[in-house]
């Protein structure tokens, strides 16, 4: 049989645990709230969505840059390609 002190001492963590549960809860929400005011996500995955095509742009962006900033390079550095 459990004691009343032991009865207590669980109902204050099962309270803790549902304080943790409310703010995990309640910080998924606003994150979900900005994930669509931000970003118009709907969802986890089509953020997920959202950031692999980012990546993938700026991967991208970063190749012509690079790809263009060695050919100016090449046409204008003194004693190079002039």
């Amino acid at each position: 049989m459990i004691t009343d002190i032991e009865y207590r001492r669980l109902k204050e963590e099962v309270e803790k645990v549902r304080q943790a549960v409310d703010r995990a809860k309640g910080a998924l929400e606003q994150l979900n709230q900005r994930l669509k005011e931000e970003f118009n996500c709907k969802s986890i995955q089509e953020a997920e969505l959202l950031l692999k095509t980012l990546k993938k742009e700026t991967a991208e962006a970063q190749e012509s840059f690079e790809k263009q900033y060695s050919n100016y390079v090449k046409k204008y550095e003194p004693g190079e390609g002039s």
